[in-house]
């Protein structure tokens, strides 16, 4: 209950802009995420992205409301979304991978003029992500073991290759997936050899 009492009592000098630092650790990358919708991950996101420059926003959500919000007309923009820069990692014969998909927050919406903020949009494509996943890695059980544990690595870790160039990003996560995108968490080749091998 205390810490209940805790969040009321802040809640009051949070909003009229009088509220005490924290002096919580800090990080190059944040997950913004739960399984549980409507909580306001997404609200979330937006506010930081403003009220802080230079970042990269990520929106793997595929009902888009965090590319909405930067863009109104995010579905016309011929940018990549984030299903289209994960997916020729998962499936390699789609070709060719991107490296530059972000988009400038200030050119599609005016309160983010003078800031040097990005976004990579989402698109209800990403629904199909999961499927495509678990497609890819039952495929890639028919090699034999040592290109099984390449290909599978690859295929789990891809999302750390295509953000880990970006110096700091936020990413708002889906709510009813479970989002291999908050993963941001380095493993070593001997955790991954163990995943592989027990299936996992």
């Amino acid at each position: 209950m205390d810490t209940f009492q805790t969040i009321i009592d802040r809640q009051y000098p949070i909003s009229h802009g009088e509220y005490a630092d924290l002096d919580l650790p800090r990080f190059r990358k944040y997950a913004v995420c739960n399984l549980r919708g409507g909580i306001g991950k997404t609200t979330l996101v937006f506010n930081l992205s403003y009220l802080t420059d230079d970042l990269l926003a990520v929106d793997t959500c595929p009902q888009c409301n965090l590319s909405y919000f930067f863009d109104n007309h995010y579905l016309a923009a011929h940018s990549l979304s984030v299903h289209g820069l994960i997916l020729p990692y998962i499936i390699p014969s789609i070709g060719g991978r991107a490296t530059h998909a972000a988009c400038k927050i200030h050119v599609t919406n005016h309160f983010f003029d003078k800031k040097t903020s990005c976004f990579i949009k989402s698109k209800n494509d990403l629904y199909l992500l999961p499927s495509q996943l678990t497609t890819a890695i039952h495929q890639a059980w028919g090699l034999d073991a040592i290109s099984r544990e390449r290909t599978v690595a690859s295929i789990l870790f891809s999302s750390i290759t295509v953000f880990v160039k970006y110096s700091a990003a936020f990413f708002a996560c889906a709510t009813n997936m479970a989002s291999p995108f908050a993963q941001d968490i380095p493993k070593s080749s001997a955790c991954i050899k163990s995943s592989v091998r027990a299936g996992l």
